[in-house]
């Protein structure tokens, strides 16, 4: 049944077409016999009840709000004398949902967007008003700007309180656990908090039902590398939202700190130096969380292949260049079935076979484009001539079963005495000797083509990292 209907008239404005409907109101647009729109709030039900002072709280909210940026303002309300026979309704510009706007927007809009409104909440804390109905259909583009609507739930400073004990309060997918124990008595403006940071995790991933407890970066499932493209770098926004999605409210930052982190982040992921110099960063405090030291090294091969696939999961971290000449970029690091040695994997179908010595880690303090890894490799037996090891060359083979090896020749027939290849088979490359050095891939060394003669390979380590030093001297 009905509760409205088009044609049904509130002071001159006239109902023309329903834009939403909520448990206690229904928005409709409206208009008038000179032809001017706008956006008219009703209250559903009749009576002197819960319902009935919530929306007269909300209309006192939105005079008390006159003329605040970030929100939908009120232009005209109506409070009755008998509510009885009488609904009170409030009239507000027309604006668009928050949720039609964005389909062409990047990652860092969206963003921007919610630095606005973290600061329109912040600016509402200072005044003690706290929203506590935070949610992306309660987000509307007016004129331009992404602002707050629906103060249904409002709590506003020296207010009697409306909420019955035991009385959950806020939206289904971004309410604050302490909103659903003991809304009468928990704090709005961390719960706004938490329900901006679980709106956020929304927008950014389309996924509308949201999730349940504290933000996990790690989950498979929540994370949001399952959902943004690998080009962000996500780090400060994953802390951003466990910290705002804290259970204890106290833990959690304020409106205004969540603006500001918002910003930060965006200004580090736009910029791609900054970026690399907090991936960096952040493999430094991973590695070595008690301090970092002037040269770190590892020998223990299965060390080894855990440094270097932390280092490939940051993709602009790791570009390596070969004993031989050229590189690639690192995409993971795993023990190899053959004794002592480790497979690099660079692309799908792409595996590099060496034998490392040990891996050293090259910091350079307040300059981390010029740090590197350095892979030390040991001479290993020529699968073309077993008889033979050989040194600083490498040599492309077939390995048919995990640490079995027949020539490259195999590969290209398809087959090994007379007999098909297994489907496990693949193309690998050997390296014997010399070393391996890995850069970021807007380092110096990396950005000069000239290093891709391999000169780190012509001199030992400690000659590389003077080398390394002096021209990291140079352009200071």
């Amino acid at each position: 049944m009905a509760k409205f209907a088009v044609g049904q008239k509130f002071g001159a404005w006239e109902l023309v077409e329903k834009l939403g409907e909520g448990g206690n109101g229904e928005v409709w647009k409206v208009t008038t016999d000179s032809a001017e729109q706008c956006a008219i709030k009703l209250l559903i039900r009749g009576g002197v009840d819960e319902p009935y002072k919530r929306f007269c709280r909300e209309i006192e909210a939105l005079q008390k709000l006159e003329e605040f940026p970030g929100i939908v303002p009120l232009l005209e309300s109506h409070i009755p004398e008998d509510p009885k026979k009488e609904r009170p309704w409030y009239r507000m510009p027309l604006a668009t949902p928050y949720l039609d706007t964005i389909s062409d927007k990047s990652v860092h809009q969206i963003t921007a967007d919610f630095e606005l409104l973290a600061s329109t909440l912040a600016r509402l804390h200072a005044l003690g008003i706290c929203h506590r109905d935070v949610k992306p259909a309660n987000f509307l583009v007016l004129n331009g700007m992404v602002c707050l609507s629906d103060f249904g739930l409002v709590k506003l400073p020296k207010a009697d309180g409306l909420t019955p004990e035991r009385r959950d309060v806020g939206a289904k997918f971004t309410i604050a656990p302490e909103m659903r124990r003991a809304a009468s008595s928990a704090a709005g403006a961390p719960a706004d908090v938490y329900s901006l940071a679980k709106s956020l995790w929304i927008v950014l991933t389309g996924v509308d039902l949201g999730f349940e407890g504290q933000y996990d970066p790690q989950s498979s499932t929540v994370g949001l590398s399952r959902y943004l493209q690998d080009s962000h770098y996500l780090t400060p926004l994953n802390e951003l939202l466990v910290a705002a999605t804290d259970h204890a409210p106290e833990e959690r930052p304020s409106a205004e700190d969540f603006s500001r982190r918002l910003a930060e982040w965006v200004r580090i992921d736009t910029s791609f130096e900054e970026k690399i110099r907090h991936q960096w960063r952040e493999i430094s405090e991973r590695l070595f969380p008690l301090g970092q030291p002037s040269r770190a090294q590892w020998e223990d091969r299965t060390q080894i292949c855990s440094v270097l696939k932390l280092a490939s999961r940051v993709e602009a971290l790791n570009h390596m260049f070969y004993p031989t000449g050229g590189g690639m970029t690192l995409r993971d690091a795993d023990v190899a079935p053959e004794e002592g040695m480790i497979q690099l994997r660079i692309d799908e179908n792409m595996f590099d076979l060496c034998a490392p010595a040990r891996l050293i880690f090259e910091p350079y303090p307040g300059k981390p484009e010029w740090s590197y890894f350095r892979l030390e490799l040991r001479q290993v037996q020529s699968v073309e001539d077993p008889d033979s090891r050989f040194e600083d060359t490498s040599e492309e083979v077939t390995e048919i079963q995990p640490g079995c090896y027949v020539p490259l020749t195999s590969w290209f027939e398809g087959e090994h005495n007379g007999q098909s290849l297994p489907d496990s088979a693949r193309r690998v490359t050997r390296f014997s000797g010399g070393s391996i050095v890995l850069f970021s891939t807007t380092s110096p060394y990396n950005q000069d083509t000239d290093t891709y003669d391999a000169r780190h390979n012509m001199v030992s380590t400690d000659e590389f990292r003077a080398y390394i030093h002096e021209n990291a001297a140079l352009a200071s």
